[in-house]
């Protein structure tokens, strides 16, 4: 009797498919589909540099060691193909970096069909592939796309056991997911959010807390929970997160909502942002659960990870496929309304020239390789510090790419942002002058490394300490490194 009156509700929230088909894909189809796959890949064609010397690279590499937040899946995939070939050959884990987010397309693609039709799936996957901010994130090799990639598998699971829930599929859905906050725990905030809306609108408030629903959570909790539970009170790596946990103070600050709209405007970008909220209008109503669900996740991610998600990107990484989704209904339900008036043709043809017009330019750029200056910067440092491992550096992105390229290791001098952060903490902001000999002392610094000139001319009393108290030991056209012995 459960059975039938489980399908009964499933053949009532399906109901409304609108567009969406589950039929095999046509030779037509895949093969469009492998031409836009191979594209996208073709425009993260990875970078080659030269490898640093033996010595340099070990010496630098064990001082630059730091806490292990997540898994270190990618990060092992890259230490087996250096040791495998003797180098540092960046282009293997970059490679398996856009694999995954091609993984991504692919399931999006999928997931966008099954829900809204061929020509929703066409416009998703599209998305996916050419959003500009997705090219060099998808290089990467921070977990990151392999996240992603197993949270679309874990999304178009929990959809497959929407349309026939038996307790198979359902375990399926789960280690996917689970697989998912594994790989990297932040995503449970999204899981559980769809999760929770697939099945309120499949079974209603009164039967959605069961045996299955507890079943699932558990499942997709287990992994990822032990792992944190190790890196915060056996290594200590993340002992530090829950002290970041968000304050009214900076909920309430228009900086915090203003920085994150625009995080998600630089990942997203406004056009894609417009076309998934028209989309959220008419898309099905499967597609409409599931996406504002899932965004629903991501708010509340945003919430509890407040810092990071209105000062780092990358953190909104996640939700490009599930506005992509929202756009391929929008695109889905112009195609509909285009053909029954006989203009497919042009409806098409307007949307290709609009996403062009769209990310074109800002696709051109995110896949060029980046300035050779960045490396013969990051060369003239190492040369001019003998490849320190006793220094501090102020530089974009914490100075990383120099560091790798420079072959040097250096703590990062902070920011305004990272003063915003230790406030909130209750801690002491440390970016001005007045700590520099403080800070030094704590890390055994010997050198000062100035990468980001604008930066120094706006701490003024930073510049102020660096220029009357310690010489210059050398300096480059964009570049100065000050002596703090």
């Amino acid at each position: 009797m459960a059975a039938t009156e489980v399908r009964q509700a499933t053949a009532v929230a399906t109901a409304d498919d609108g567009p969406g088909t589950t039929t095999p894909l046509g030779r037509r189809e895949v093969a469009l589909l492998v031409v836009l796959l191979l594209v996208g890949l073709a425009v993260r064609l990875p970078v080659i540099v030269a490898e640093l010397p033996a010595d340099v690279r070990d010496e630098v590499a064990e001082a630059s060691q730091s806490g292990t937040y997540e898994p270190p899946i990618m990060e092992t995939i890259a230490a087996a193909s250096f040791v495998a070939s003797g180098q540092e050959p960046l282009w293997v884990v970059r490679l398996v970096a856009a694999a995954c987010w091609m993984g991504v397309a692919l399931i999006t693609y999928l997931l966008a069909r099954r829900l809204a039709g061929i020509a929703a799936a066409a416009v998703a996957a599209s998305v996916v592939v050419f959003l500009p901010f997705t090219v060099p994130a998808s290089r990467s090799f921070q977990p990151e796309p392999l996240m992603v990639l197993a949270m679309m598998a874990a999304l178009l699971a929990l959809i497959r056991h929407d349309e026939d829930p038996t307790r198979r599929r359902l375990l399926v859905a789960a280690g996917l997911a689970a697989a998912a906050v594994f790989v990297k725990p932040m995503c449970v905030f999204v899981l559980a959010a769809a999760f929770a809306a697939v099945t309120l609108r499949r079974v209603g408030w009164r039967r959605a807390v069961s045996a299955d629903s507890a079943t699932y959570l558990a499942v997709m909790v287990a992994p990822g929970a032990v792992w944190v539970a190790w890196a915060m009170f056996g290594t200590g790596a993340i002992a530090h997160v829950p002290a970041e946990s968000p304050s009214l103070a900076l909920l309430t600050s228009g900086a915090y909502w203003s920085g994150w709209w625009h995080q998600l405007g630089k990942v997203v970008g406004l056009p894609v942002l417009a076309a998934a909220a028209v989309g959220l209008v008419v898309a099905p109503a499967r597609l409409r659960t599931l996406v504002l669900g899932a965004l629903a996740g991501y708010v509340a991610y945003g919430l509890y990870f407040a810092f990071q998600i209105h000062t780092h990107d990358y953190y909104s990484l996640l939700v490009v496929p599930l506005v992509a989704l929202a756009a391929g209904g929008f695109g889905g339900w112009a195609h509909e309304r285009a053909r029954a008036v006989g203009l497919e043709l042009a409806v098409v043809g307007l949307a290709a020239v609009a996403l062009v017009a769209a990310v074109g330019l800002d696709l051109e750029r995110a896949a060029r390789i980046p300035d050779q200056r960045l490396i013969t910067q990051a060369v003239e440092i190492g040369e001019a510090t003998d490849h320190t491992t006793h220094a501090l550096i102020l530089a974009p992105a914490y100075g990383q790419h120099l560091r790798y390229h420079g072959g040097f290791s250096a703590e990062p001098w902070p920011y305004p942002y990272d003063d915003r952060r230790d406030v909130l903490q209750g801690e002491q902001p440390r970016s001005g002058g007045e700590h520099l000999d403080e800070v030094a002392a704590e890390e055994g610094a010997e050198l000062f490394i100035v990468a980001d000139l604008d930066e120094l001319a706006a701490n003024d009393s930073l510049r102020r300490v660096l220029e009357a108290e310690h010489p210059v030991l050398a300096r480059g056209q964009d570049w100065i490194v000050y002596d703090l012995r």
